[in-house]
């Protein structure tokens, strides 16, 4: 046979994916943090922008800005804004008294809220007070109730700076 002859239909990557499996994905990925969810989170399911924005648009999900959105629905608490915070910037963790107050160490109140990012992320916030480490291994990175988190030893160690 020759290779002429032969059919070759290129992968079809401009084909989105059906509007029950996109909404599915966006259920699975945002339902253990609150409702919210990063567009990275999202595209990495396979979910396209073309596919988000019908969804905002339409009222279904919210665009907080700094690339993260919101299912409609989800009730805005402390914890979901923590989430926020720490979604909008890869590689974000709560710390310092957002990271006491998730951990119930006395003193802390659940009304800041703090994240530390790699030093390498420039951008500042508008849902949180942004802390730049040049050491965020992750071992220092846990979850609680859907947060990433510092653990219990390095928020010590960060909140020996601020308090």
């Amino acid at each position: 046979m020759r290779a002429a002859n032969l059919c070759r239909t290129p992968l079809a990557s401009w084909v989105d994916m059906d509007a029950t499996a996109a909404d599915t994905a966006i259920a699975t990925i945002a339902a253990p943090q609150h409702g919210a969810f990063a567009r990275r989170q999202a595209t990495a399911a396979g979910i396209t922008e073309r596919q988000l924005r019908q969804r905002v648009s339409t009222g279904r999900l919210r665009d907080l800005g700094e690339q993260v959105l919101l299912v409609h629905g989800a009730h805005l608490t402390w914890r979901l804004k923590v989430c926020i915070a720490t979604l909008a910037a890869t590689g974000g963790v709560a710390s310092h008294r957002t990271a006491a107050a998730l951990w119930r160490l006395p003193g802390f109140a659940e009304n800041l809220i703090e994240v530390t990012r790699e030093m390498a992320s420039t951008a500042a916030s508008k849902h949180a007070k942004v802390h730049r480490s040049r050491w965020l291994p992750a071992h220092h990175v846990v979850m609680i109730d859907g947060i990433r988190v510092t653990t219990v030893a390095r928020t010590l160690f960060d909140l020996a700076a601020v308090v």
